[in-house]
Order: structure tokens, then sequence, then C-alpha cells
């Protein structure tokens, strides 16, 4: 939970005076400013000492940020995979073709023209993604803020869970390359057979999405401390992207492919995906994380919901290498 929740909160659940003058003298609140309804830019100092926190915005803001703050550990594919935030419930997204050359003349010849043959993907964002906390009157009337923050952070995640496994299975599913370990050789030598693989089909892969299994195999394969991005491996913060010249994102949720099965620990599953991100596949997002029903800063807490409208599709399958356990 955001810090400024947890304040505003207290104070509002509680109807504390007292607690608000307290943290009407706080440094990080004296910097603090909102907007009000006339759209001026207030001291929050002044609104905790005077006003009603609830005739604010800022309860609702920090509830998304809160909200957010819960989504955001579980990104990976929403990270890197080009998006498009056009409004809609549909769209067509064309893609050229890749391996192209071009043609020599002799001097003075005509040149010819040559345009690319498009394809296209069709997404359909029409279903909504979506989670209700589980907000009781009970915890707004004894000032649970503890758990409030948890329903809050669960929901978040909840939402983007959901949207991580919609990318994972369709760009899992239409994936044109792979690298077999064999059952040898399956941390950071898979990736880089994997990157040679997709490099050798004409793409430029610059991210690999990890399960759990195969990244720890791969932080095993680091040497501290004389490897590039050691350190931040010691730390416990995974690899740095740019090491091998990716990014690196971690994706834990279930696939629901029908065809593979993400994993690390049986033959057949599959560890791992090297994406040339901008060739791959896209993500059609016309609704963010969104909270609707939400009004009233405490009064419709109960009966907030978290959304999300998003598709996501597979565009070459060359620029995507399954690595297989």
């Amino acid at each position: 939970m955001t810090q400024l929740l947890r304040d505003f909160l207290t104070v509002a659940l509680a109807d504390n005076r007292s607690a608000a003058r307290r943290l009407a003298e706080q440094p990080h609140i004296r910097k603090l400013g909102y907007y009000d309804e006339s759209g001026k830019v207030k001291p929050v100092r002044e609104l905790l000492l005077t006003g009603d926190l609830t005739g604010s915005n800022l309860i609702q803001t920090e509830v998304h940020k809160t909200v957010v703050e819960g989504a955001n550990p579980m990104r990976a594919f929403m990270d890197v995979l080009p998006t498009v935030r056009i409004k809609g419930t549909t769209y067509k997204w064309p893609y050229g073709e890749t391996g192209v050359y071009a043609e020599k003349y002799p001097q003075g010849a005509e040149i010819g023209i040559r345009t690319q043959d498009y394809a296209a993907a069709t997404y359909d964002a029409s279903e909504v993604i979506a989670q209700r906390p589980l907000i009781s009157d009970t915890m707004i009337e004894s000032g649970q803020v503890d758990v409030i923050e948890q329903e809050l952070q669960f929901a978040g995640a909840a939402v983007l869970n959901k949207a991580e496994r919609i990318c994972l299975s369709r760009i899992l599913e239409n994936s044109g390359l792979e690298h077999d370990t064999a059952g040898s050789n399956q941390g950071l030598k898979a990736i880089s057979r994997a990157v040679t693989k997709v490099k050798g089909a004409g793409m430029m892969p610059d991210t690999v999405i990890l399960h759990p299994d195969c990244e720890g195999l791969c932080v095993q394969d680091v040497v501290i401390p004389q490897s590039p991005g050691a350190d931040a491996i010691a730390r416990g913060q995974g690899i740095p992207d740019g090491y091998l010249g990716l990014k690196w994102r971690v994706c834990s949720v279930d696939d629901d492919s029908a065809t593979y099965t993400w994993g690390y620990g049986a033959d057949g599953n599959i560890g791992a995906l090297v994406l040339d991100s901008r060739r791959a596949g896209g993500i059609y997002l016309p609704r963010d994380l969104t909270i609707k029903n939400y009004e009233d800063p405490i009064r419709d807490m109960q009966g907030m919901t978290v959304t999300m409208r998003m598709d996501c599709q597979a565009h070459i399958g060359k620029a995507i290498c399954r690595v297989e356990y």
C-alpha cells in the first residue's frame, strides 16, 4: 500500500482530528498539493487541518496507486510487447514481411518498385477482465487499513495475472522456433542458443521471458563476482536488463495453451521464450487497469471493481523461440 493511502484512510475511517493534525506536520505531507474542484492547487496539509478528506479525490488517487502497486510485480509480457491503446473493442494490426533483400541494378537502369506484403492480426478486447476486492462494511467501520491494503493489491495482481496468461498462451502457442536442451546446458547456454536461432531467422532478439525455474538455473550459471551484472544478481534482483543483449522478465502464471506446457521441470516443458519483441506480437489495450463504481471514497469502497480490457496476438512465429527442457 502507498504510505499516503495508509495515512489518509487512518484519518478518514477513524474521523480522527488529532491524527489529522499530527499527519499534517509530517515532512512528506507539507510538500504535497492537490487539485480542488475549481482546478486550483491547494496544500494537502490545509485539507487535513480544515476539511474532509472524503470530499477530495486524494483517497481515490491513492487507491488506484495501490491497485497498480499490486499489479506491477506481475508484469512480464505487458512490459515488453508493443501496445496499442486505441478505444474500441476490436483492432486489426497490420505487420510487414521479413527477410527481404533489395535488387542490384546496372547504372542508369530503371529501379523497380517493391512493396511489402502485409498480413494482419485481429484483436478482440470485447470481454472484460475484472476482480472485485472483498472490502466489507466491518473493515471500513473498524478501520482495518492493513486488510484493505491486501485486498486492493490482490485485485490488481489478479487482473494482471489474467492478462499475462493471455499473452503467454498466445505467444507460446504461435512460437515458430525451438531449442531443445535435451536435458543439458539448461541455463544461460540454452538462452544463448535460442538467441542464435532467432537471429538465424533474420530477426533481432531483444527479450527473454523465463519461467521461475528457468530463471533459477540461469542465475546459477552466473559467476559472482566476475560476471557482468553479478552485483544485482547477488542482491536478489534477478538478471539485469542488457545481459546477453536482452531484457529479462519472469512470468510465473500458468498457461492455457493446448500445445505446450509452461514449466521447466520435465521433458517437454517450455521454460523460456526468446523474442524479437517488435515482431513477435502485440497487445491491444483499450482499457488499462481501471477502478469502476467508485465515486464516494468511503461508502463505495465495498462495491468497487478492478477491470481491464485487453487482447494479445502473435504476429511472426519465427520471431519467437521456445526453450524446451
